[in-house]
């Protein structure tokens, strides 16, 4: 299949309502999409089977597909022996301009995404009154530790910006202390779909958790608000966590769940690869 086609199934599925209008993305506009999709893999690390989820045009969830089937992991191995184990993997694909054509390559991949389980109704956090007067907003990324059965066992704030400074830094550790405790003790009753499982047995995961406060969505900003300006705060990581697997936190989009545990390993980073 040539690659232009493809890339133009790319365009449409990141600008849907542009390609309805009739309208054309900026000539020199690098585009990006997200992929998500289950694999397995077999005790000598090769996928055994991948299955785009996301909703695309035919034609790039098999160029996806075909790739990703390439790939080769370490086999993980459960006391010494390998053995099968599954997985959810989130792609970014990023199509760049290439004169009249455009380029297709992958940008980043992240196993072990958890989803928020369909059988509970996640608790949405409290925003801070005092905050709401005087017109602050926060993200705030948690790291959270789940159990095998997705349940929410530990919480820690990793780091949380503001969206406008604070003269005073006691102030503004006082604005990011109310907006931590908001978060987690709204996240201390959540309950996670785990996509992760190593030889038959679903695994506990350590995740990060985005959560955006702001004044201009009500109590949280729409899941596809993604450009806002953010005061970073200080990072404290997990006491368990595994600093190594922090990916940058501008790449988990609202709404996301980053698994920070993970046991797949690829014997090659894809990252660069053009498709």
């Amino acid at each position: 299949m040539p690659f232009r086609s493809a890339a133009a199934f790319v365009l449409a599925a990141i600008l849907p309502l542009a390609a309805a209008s009739a309208a054309e993305p900026h000539p020199e506009a690098e585009l990006e999409i997200g992929v998500v999709g289950d694999l397995e893999i077999g005790p000598d690390g090769a996928v055994r089977t991948y299955e785009v989820t996301s909703k695309l045009a035919e034609p790039l969830t098999a160029l996806v597909e075909r790739k990703v089937r390439e790939w080769m992991f370490e086999p993980i191995a459960v006391d010494g022996k390998p053995v099968i184990a599954k997985t959810r993997a989130r792609l970014t694909l990023r199509a760049i301009p290439q004169g009249d054509d455009y380029q297709l390559r992958i940008e980043g991949v992240h196993f072990g995404e958890a989803a928020p389980s369909a059988a509970t109704t996640l608790k949405a956090p409290t925003y801070p009154r005092n905050a709401i007067r005087e017109g602050i907003g926060a993200r705030v990324m948690l790291v959270a530790r789940l159990d095998a059965d997705g349940r929410v066992i530990e919480v820690h704030p990793y780091q949380t910006s503001l969206d406008k400074p604070i003269k005073s830094d006691f102030t503004a550790n006082k604005w990011r202390t109310a907006f931590e405790r908001a978060s987690i003790a709204a996240v201390e009753d959540w309950r996670y779909d785990l996509t992760e499982s190593i030889d038959g047995a679903t695994a506990g995961q350590t995740v990060m958790i985005p959560i955006q406060y702001s004044l201009s969505y009500g109590r949280t900003s729409a899941p596809n608000e993604r450009w806002r300006q953010y005061i970073p705060g200080p990072v404290s990581p997990a006491p368990w966590q595994d600093d190594s697997r922090i990916a940058q936190l501008d790449d988990i989009g609202e709404g996301e769940t980053r698994s920070l545990s993970s046991r797949f390993r690829l014997t090659r980073d894809p990252t660069g690869t053009v498709l």
